[in-house]
């Protein structure tokens, strides 16, 4: 059975497009894999910095989206029908 030529366009996109993922994936492992020494930003990092630090971002992550959620009385945004 014979192909149509707008199937096999298509999946030569699927394909180059994976090539292309593989590629960047082989690139990031390759990085990793260098023998270079990483800088250190910190050499010994103190257990209660990472908590105070943790407990900022917590802090953000709630704050922002209830200091810019609208008034209860306004009206719903309309929805996005896809």
């Amino acid at each position: 059975m014979k192909r149509s030529r707008h199937v096999s366009k298509v999946s030569e996109c699927w394909r180059l497009q994976d090539n292309h993922g593989e590629a960047l994936s082989g690139i990031v492992t390759a990085t990793f894999s260098l023998k270079w020494k990483t800088p250190e930003v910190f050499a010994h990092p103190s257990y209660i910095a990472g908590l105070v630090v943790l407990l900022i971002l917590g802090y953000v992550l709630v704050k922002v989206p209830l200091s810019n959620a609208g008034r209860p009385e306004d009206p719903a945004p309309p929805a996005v029908i896809v």
